[in-house]
């Protein structure tokens, strides 16, 4: 646990001091709900991309997948599949939510990240997010990370980056994220895998040819000699 992420709290920063701090974390996440986790004693709402304001009340009962990103670098990779993913979540009526977490100190570049997301986020430079840093135990060095909540309120045990990095897009075919989905979408991927053939791969309705070096077509059937 590291005092930089933990605030003002885990002064002096004496051992004893941040391993009672550690006990209370602990203690809190018996009884976690998605309240505990997104409301303050100064905010009960997030924001969208235009700044409104939306009620953590409106998110409970979903699944919420908290993006927590520390710096502009980190969402270049994740973001376009996540988007992808949370869009068509929601086509389908699924009770899904994203919610930024943004550890970035550069207002502007905030404010750049908030306006082309299509999800919640915690205002800029709000406490509680160096707080869920270290509520979850994050390290420094991983620079963003993703926790699922689940509808009742405690951390599933998925990792989703992980997920999406295996299955891209498809991930959203587990969606709510319970072991039996992931079972599924795993036999239907391993199935497909082992079904493909060459003729699979390069055929796609009457283009049944590759083209060779000197430029003439040679026909698949060719290929399976």
């Amino acid at each position: 646990m590291h005092a930089i992420f933990c605030g003002t709290e885990a002064y002096p920063f004496t051992v004893e001091k941040i391993s009672k701090l550690r006990e209370e974390v602990e203690n809190a996440k018996k009884d976690q709900t998605l309240r505990s986790i997104l409301v303050s004693s100064s905010r009960d709402y997030l924001i969208t991309n235009d700044r409104s304001k939306v009620s953590v009340s409106n998110l409970e009962g979903k699944i919420v997948a908290l993006y927590i990103s520390c710096n502009r670098d980190c969402c270049s990779e994740l973001s376009p599949i996540l988007v992808q993913i949370y869009k068509k979540l929601k086509e389908i009526g699924e009770s899904f939510e994203v919610v930024l977490v943004s550890l970035e100190d550069d207002e502007s570049y905030y404010d750049e990240a908030i306006e082309n997301m299509p999800w919640l986020a915690f205002p800029f430079n709000d406490k509680s997010c160096d707080k869920l840093f270290c509520y979850f135990g994050l390290q420094e060095y991983k620079c963003s990370t993703v926790i699922l909540i689940g509808s009742d309120g405690k951390t599933m045990n998925v990792d989703l980056i992980e997920l999406i990095k295996e299955y891209e897009f498809e991930a959203w075919e587990a969606f709510p994220f319970s072991q039996e989905k992931l079972h599924e979408l795993s036999k239907k991927v391993k199935a497909r895998l082992e079904s493909q053939t060459l003729e699979s791969l390069l055929v796609l309705d009457d283009l049944d040819y590759v083209i060779g070096k000197n430029g003439l077509k040679v026909f698949n059937f060719l290929l399976n000699i």
